[in-house]
């Protein structure tokens, strides 16, 4: 009877110990399914992650448009910056109007011109024309007063000078004084008494910049 009690007693405990170990294996199975549902979720973040780290777009950061406007004035009256003292200062004795040629403003609507001459430092205004077509592109030296394109419709206006033309620069003080010549580009002409209102580019600029789509200028030296 002991003998059968003891084997008995060594048949249950190995059946336990049978569990156990069968529970075991149960469990570090679980835990390696749950560790291999972890890594994949990892590499789905990491995935994530790196698709945002590398979008780095172009779309708005390198579109610098295509239309280049090239709108450009220049004068063969004034040779390296400096006024052709022969013709176009009070000196030579002539004052011509300096000649002034530009290219056509690629802005959109534009349908007239006008050009200011003045000397910013002093804001004296020394030419002023307005209502230029956009058919042309340059003043000829001297066209002030009597070569001016288009008669009855583009029209000097009158300067700080008292003349409804060109008044050729003539400082007295013996220093080099900086003038400068721009063109303004307009989808409307406005409207300018030019028997009586003078402008200086700057305040032109202001005063019509509703109507002003482009503007270029050129900058020169007398003497």
């Amino acid at each position: 009877m002991t003998l059968f009690r003891t084997l008995l007693y060594a048949l249950m405990l190995s059946l336990m110990v049978g569990c156990v170990s069968t529970t075991s294996d149960s469990d570090d199975d679980d835990h390696e399914d749950r560790d291999t549902e972890l890594d994949s979720n990892d590499n789905d973040t990491n995935t994530t992650d790196t698709g945002t780290d590398t979008n780095t777009g172009t779309g708005t950061t390198t579109n610098t448009g295509t239309t280049t406007n090239t709108f450009t004035l220049t004068s063969s009256s004034v040779p390296n910056n400096v006024l052709n003292l022969a013709n176009t200062s009070c000196t030579g004795g002539s004052s011509l109007s300096p000649q002034l040629s530009w290219t056509a403003s690629t802005a959109q609507g534009v349908n007239t011109y006008a050009i200011i001459v003045d000397e910013p430092t002093t804001s004296l205004v020394h030419w002023a024309v307005y209502k230029l077509t956009t058919a042309t592109t340059t003043l000829a030296e001297g066209a002030s007063n009597s070569a001016m394109p288009t008669p009855n419709v583009t029209v000097e206006g009158i300067n700080d000078f008292s003349s409804q033309s060109y008044t050729a620069p003539c400082p007295t003080d013996g220093l080099s004084h900086t003038y400068k010549a721009t063109i303004f580009a307009f989808n409307t002409h406005p409207t300018i008494n030019e028997t009586v209102d003078i402008y200086t580019s700057a305040e032109f600029k202001t005063t019509f910049a509703a109507s002003i789509v482009d503007d270029t200028s050129i900058t020169f030296t007398y003497p």
